[in-house]
């Protein structure tokens, strides 16, 4: 394993789209972008809110810092100018699922979510299986929050949990005591909230094999649904805040996986089953139910169950997909609220998807959300060469364990199952024809 961790831990896509956001060339035109949508669609809806209080260190998230809670209702104003427009352009919308990401965003008060969400279900029209869910910075969110939420139909939350180590949650700059996060649980589950998610990180300054033991002791007590357990990503030359980070030692290799290993382990002795990449769920969950099924789908929300055709992204950075185009609002305050105040959407990026890029997005969504590698179907656009090199990485994926052959396919191993996002690159074209791919996070 030791010589597998070196092999293998390399910078890598996370594989949330194909192409990788790296990768994108271009963005439709807003008439383009509504057609690929289609007229009265079923979506399913994002809303980043960007806002935080303070900063963690560890974050790449699109996020601006401020305590000014005057920036509330006019942010929330141009999320619904924005849902306008897409319904003047759309006509009427059916949305299956709803989504707040951020940021932080039960940095809007409980009374501003009441009257937005009201103004959001006043425009829309629920899916019979809707499904509503947020994420919960702990040290800002109040029992009101959960009690608003539920008014409208959402049971689904997500805390930010990384670590509960007093030691790594001061060098991180995120003090969050277990007592505070038990009590905001709790207050979910008396909210009526059938699905809880901790999202915990490994590879955290001054972590140890001792306070990844402590914190999955706390994780068990606590008992949530599903468990996001995923390597912090150090890009620094991308956010140069994670710098301050760099004058404690960084668990690497060998080190950083067995965090990686001892968390999983423990994962599993509490009866949570590994579904895919990070992922671990109980087997009481509706996601595990859809990943035996074969049913678990992959997107920029993560693993999901039977996403809609299209995601609508609403709000600064968002980012939005049809079955044909993926585009990206604005980063910047100032020039997404002058696009939405002159009529139009505020897009910064995109990429039309070509038709090698549909098949190689299936089959990568296919490995990892089934284990399976379906040669049969990247044969239909991959060229002579492009196959050459496929089978010489997976003759070489087979020797180290990874893949094991059935009939005329391939799948992965347990083993596989860790390395999945190597195998995922293998596939993917895109880093065959040379362009970058070393701003990525590490694979492991």
């Amino acid at each position: 394993m030791r010589n597998l961790i070196q092999k293998y831990a390399v910078a890598a896509p996370r594989y949330t789209s194909y192409p990788s956001f790296l990768h994108w060339e271009g963005a439709p035109t807003q008439k383009d972008w509504f057609e690929s949508i289609g007229e009265n669609p079923e979506i399913d809806l994002y809303l980043h809110i960007p806002y935080c209080e303070k900063l963690c260190l560890y974050c790449g998230c699109n996020r601006e810092i401020t305590r000014n809670h005057e920036l509330e209702k006019p942010y929330l104003e141009l999320l619904l100018k924005e849902l306008d427009l897409y319904l003047e352009k759309l006509g009427s919308i059916k949305v299956n699922n709803i989504h707040f990401g951020g940021g932080t965003p039960t940095f809007i008060s409980p009374s501003n979510f009441d009257w937005f969400l009201g103004e959001v279900f006043s425009k829309i029209e629920k899916g019979p299986h809707f499904c509503g869910s947020f994420e919960a910075d702990p040290r800002v969110t109040e029992k009101e929050h959960f009690e608003t939420f539920q008014k409208y139909g959402f049971d689904r939350v997500s805390f930010g949990i990384q670590d509960f180590a007093e030691t790594v949650q001061k060098v991180i700059g995120r003090i969050q005591p277990f007592a505070l996060v038990k009590e905001k649980v709790e207050l979910a589950r008396e909210n009526g909230f059938k699905s809880i998610n901790f999202d915990v990180i490994y590879g955290l300054p001054e972590q140890s094999l001792e306070t990844i033991q402590s914190t999955f002791d706390k994780v068990s007590f606590l008992s949530p649904d599903t468990i996001a357990f995923f390597s912090y990503a150090h890009v620094p030359w991308k956010i140069r805040h994670q710098k301050a980070l760099e004058k404690y030692d960084l668990p690497k290799g060998k080190e950083k996986y067995d965090l990686k290993e001892l968390g999983e382990r423990r994962l599993r002795e509490n009866g949570y089953a590994h579904i895919g990449l990070d992922h671990f769920v109980k087997k009481t969950d509706p996601l595990y139910k859809a990943y035996e099924q074969g049913l678990m789908k992959r997107n920029f929300m993560g693993y999901t169950i039977a996403p809609s055709p299209s995601l609508i992204g609403l709000g600064q950075t968002s980012i939005s997909t049809s079955p044909s185009c993926y585009i990206q609002n604005k980063k910047d305050a100032s020039g997404y609220r002058h696009d939405l105040l002159q009529g139009r959407l505020a897009i910064e990026n995109g990429h039309q998807l070509s038709t090698i890029d549909k098949t190689v997005g299936e089959a990568i969504s296919l490995l990892l959300c089934k284990g399976h590698l379906d040669l049969k179907m990247v044969s239909r656009v991959f060229d002579r060469d492009q196959m050459l090199y496929l089978f010489d990485r997976i003759g070489e994926f087979e020797k180290d364990g990874l893949l094991q052959r059935i009939q005329k396919d391939y799948f992965l191993t347990e083993k596989g199952k860790i390395f999945s996002r190597n195998i995922a690159m293998a596939l993917d074209v895109k880093l065959h024809t040379g362009l970058k791919s070393s701003q990525f996070s590490n694979s492991l």
